[in-house]
């Protein structure tokens, strides 16, 4: 979540985060052997938590601007904004 936090992920980002030492110490635990997977299955694993992938557009959301705690901070931002004209 950290990565995708700037509004994009990609999937090299996905195999760079399973061959990361603390997904890999989490592997072991249990008992998983996976050193590393191919971008292909990053594709696959992004398209199956429904991310999609293309070219970054300018548009003025990204993915994510309905989640709670942004429309939560959006309202305020919106009052607080009112209290000022």
């Amino acid at each position: 979540m950290e990565k995708a936090g700037v509004g994009f992920l990609k999937a090299q980002d996905i195999v760079d985060i399973v061959a990361s030492p603390k997904m890999q110490d989490m592997f072991v635990q249990k008992g998983i052997s996976k050193p590393s997977i191919s971008i292909k299955t990053g594709h696959c694993w992004l398209e199956k938590l429904g991310w999609t992938y293309g070219k970054l557009k300018n548009d003025m959301y990204l993915a994510g601007h309905e989640r709670s705690e942004v429309v939560e901070y959006r309202q305020g931002f919106v009052k607080q904004w009112m209290g000022h004209e």
